[in-house]
């Protein structure tokens, strides 16, 4: 709806952005050329249990992994939304 309001409001459309185009992402690098997402596993020793049950389990989650791979710390975050989850499928390596 909010694209739609801007292409059609009534506004110059050279002066309209695509809202994929707004939204950036932090990103780690694997080696040169690859990309990564910055998150890891859920532990529940360290993060708590039933993270689908309880929400704040994959803050803490985020919060934990983001702190190891960049030094950032996210804990103080007040307002977290869940909009993305990626799910890796890999072969298994023997």
């Amino acid at each position: 709806m909010f694209f739609f309001l801007c292409v059609f409001s009534g506004h110059a459309r050279e002066h309209l952005t695509h809202p994929t185009r707004a939204i950036q992402f932090l990103v780690g690098m694997r080696g040169k050329n690859e990309t990564m997402a910055i998150g890891g596993p859920w532990s529940p020793s360290l993060d708590g249990p039933n993270p689908d049950k309880d929400p704040s389990v994959l803050v803490r989650t985020a919060i934990r992994a983001c702190r190891a791979l960049t030094g950032i710390d996210l804990s103080g975050c007040t307002q977290w939304k869940r909009f993305l989850e990626i799910h890796y499928r890999r072969q298994e390596t023997r």
